[in-house]
Formats: C-alpha cells, structure tokens, sequence
C-alpha cells in the first residue's frame, strides 16, 4: 500500500477522516490516493485527491440521498486542495464499462492506502485497457477527427479568425494524442496530462514532436496566406508530416485497415457517429 510522507498537518488530518469514513463503507472498502499524486506528476500545488470505493448501502440516509442524486459523494476540506469521492464498487464498474477514458485512467493509476486492495486490483483488470474493439472504434474516430483540422486551420488562420484556427490546433492535438494512448489500448487522461501521458507511448514517440513544431511554427506565423498553396504555411505542414507518418506508426503497433492508410476513409466514419 503507497504511504504519503511529508504531509501538511492539514492533509494528514484530512487523510485521517477519509480514513475513517472508508472504515464505515463496508468490508471491500478502499481507500485511494488519485490523479497528479497517483499518476507520479505531483507538483508543488497539487491537490490530496482521494476515492472511496465501497457499499453505498453502508451510507447514512442523509449521504445517500446526496449520492443517488449525483451518482458519487463527494466531500471537500473546505479549500479545494483535499478532497475524496466515494462511488459504490457496482455502480462504478458499470460506468467504466461504459468505457470513459478519463476514469478508466484514474483507476488504472490509482495507488491503494488503505482498506481492501483487491476492490482496486480487480476494477483495474477488467477496466484498465480498451478491449481490441473498443480501441479500434474510438480509434478510426480519432484519425477522422485529426484528418479533418488542417484545412480549417489554415482557412481560418488565412482569413484573420485566429480565435477559430487555435480552437482547430487544440482540437488537433488532443485528437492526436489521444489516438497514441488508444493505439496502445490505454486510457488517455484528463486534459491537464494528455500531452505528457501521450509522449511515453511508442506512437507518441513519434508523433509528438510533429505536434510540438505545429505549436511553434503556430506561435512565430499565426497567420497564413490564402493566396499561397496551404502546404507553405508551415502549422499545416507539420500536421500534414504528421498525417504521412500515422499508418506506419500504426502498423507496427498491429493497426490495419483501409481506415489505417487512407485516414479520409475514418473522416467518413467520424462525420457518421459521435466522439465513442
């Protein structure tokens, strides 16, 4: 079980009631420590973020009314720096197999401090990866997402509606990297960590650099010129190297299809469903 030294005699206090309101949830109760600290990318200001997973059952009438009305309980120091969030074991393996990305990592990163670690340890089993089927789906999903920005983007930067062009270039990315923690079946995470989260995966690894030149060249030439081919402004350039080295990147991670070489055939797709 992980143990938080050096804690702030606040957060060590708080550590203590959420301690003791796991010990009255039931015998599968657990305690855990979650995101930044959980994940390893604590920094100075991050917040003693905790879950309680445990038998809604075992709440008072007053806590599971508030519970049912929400769907988690959630208890605040006062300061938004320490909090918990107790789910009931069920009814939170029902939301993850619903397959959201966001909570599937925070349980996938999740370190138990106290109580039944089994409870962690079996929800991380079933719900720490995409089945094949699932990835394949949020995948083709993705590409067609990321298929679809350049040429917005650079229509939009060309026309002076630099607003619309970064909203495009952000949209970009976050596609992006999201493909590279699903081409590996991972849960990407929330968006303060999905750059970092997608740089440690083999895709990221190539891709990410792509993304990183797209920002600077974004940064020294904001806007393009519509009277120019589009490939000569250099934001676009850098997706579209980006674009040419996504089906190799795949292949060698197991990813074929028609949808894998000719990303427009995934821009169909996206522009079929929403964002699974």
């Amino acid at each position: 079980m992980q143990s938080l030294d050096n804690l702030r005699p606040a957060d060590a206090a708080f550590l203590e009631r959420a301690e003791a309101a796991r010990n009255s949830t039931g015998p599968r109760a657990v305690l855990l420590l979650v995101g930044s600290r959980a994940a390893g990318y604590a920094g100075t200001h991050s917040d003693l973020d905790l879950w309680i997973i445990g038998d809604k059952q075992c709440l008072s009438p007053h806590e599971r009314q508030r519970y049912d009305l929400r769907g988690s309980l959630f208890v605040d120091r006062g300061d938004l720096e320490a909090h918990w969030t107790f789910y009931d074991e069920q009814d939170l393996a029902k939301r993850l197999g619903q397959w959201h990305s966001e909570m599937m990592w925070i349980i996938s990163t999740a370190q138990v401090l106290d109580g039944h670690a089994d409870t962690l340890v079996q929800l991380q089993q079933k719900f720490g990866r995409f089945p094949r089927d699932i990835a394949e789906s949020k995948l083709r999903w993705l590409i067609g997402q990321f298929r679809s920005q350049p040429s917005g983007m650079w229509k939009a930067a060309g026309s002076g509606r630099l607003p619309s062009a970064l909203a495009m270039a952000g949209q970009a990315i976050d596609s992006l990297c999201r493909v590279c923690c699903v081409a590996e079946q991972k849960p990407w995470p929330y968006t303060k960590w999905l750059t970092e989260v997608a740089r440690s995966t083999q895709a990221g690894q190539v891709l990410c650099p792509f993304l990183d030149r797209m920002t600077q060249a974004l940064i020294q030439t904001p806007r393009s010129c519509l009277d120019l081919p589009s490939s000569h402004w250099s934001p676009r350039q850098h997706l579209n190297e980006a674009l040419a080295a996504l089906p190799a990147t795949l292949h060698q991670l197991g990813w074929h299809g028609d949808w894998v070489d000719d990303p427009w055939k995934a821009v169909d797709e996206m522009m079929r469903r929403e964002c699974p």
